[in-house]
């Protein structure tokens, strides 16, 4: 995720951090692990359970505030909020079924989230789900949830977009980006960005 400063956050799933990419010569590193940030006794109560290939999944920043998105992959999921600073959690948003988060194809314990970008335009995230093969789009102040389900056509048949990991969106040019993990599967798949 890229920030006005130049620097890239880089979310490290295995230790729980923040990598920070400095735009210096030579370039510079910062990690943060989420355990050093402020508000982080509030975000381990509620992870007690949490497996740890089922961490810090999805990173994106909101350009405007500065705040910084962090998605955890399941058992909960959640929405942590970031400071601009990168030393405290501001917010902690439990992304559950009764927030809006459900899915017809898994059932809610299976149900992740993979990857998540910011479009400014409607000051909403995109989360992007593997297993529920689907978008959610959060939007943080109204707490509202849409869900679009992630499928083309080919030779007139509807198929599914399978192992999605990655999301970005284009809002200039109206392209949504969708990458896949799938081994030697693995695809980049480009969508008009659907409208609602």
């Amino acid at each position: 995720a890229s920030r006005k400063d130049g620097s890239v956050l880089v979310l490290q799933e295995t230790d729980r951090s923040i990598l920070v990419v400095h735009p210096t010569d030579p370039i510079q590193f910062t990690t943060i692990p989420l355990t050093s940030l402020k508000g982080y006794p509030a975000a381990a109560e509620l992870l007690v359970g949490n497996p740890s290939n089922k961490g810090p999944e999805g990173i994106t920043v909101d350009p405007e505030s500065g705040r910084v998105f962090v998605g955890i992959e399941g058992q909960p999921r959640l929405l942590m909020v970031v400071s601009p600073e990168l030393d405290e959690i501001v917010e902690i948003i439990p992304l559950s079924r009764d927030a809006g988060f459900i899915s017809e194809r898994v059932d809610d314990d299976e149900l992740d989230l993979s990857g998540l970008a910011w479009t400014p335009s409607s000051r909403s995230l995109w989360i992007v789900s593997d297993k529920g093969r689907q978008i959610f789009v959060y939007n943080p102040e109204s707490k509202s949830v849409k869900s679009i389900s992630l499928t083309f056509t080919v030779d007139g048949k509807q198929k599914e977009v399978k192992h999605p990991e990655g999301i970005a969106l284009d809002e200039t040019r109206g392209l949504l980006y969708i990458l896949t993990d799938d081994a030697k599967k693995s695809r980049l798949y480009v969508f008009n960005i659907p409208k609602f």
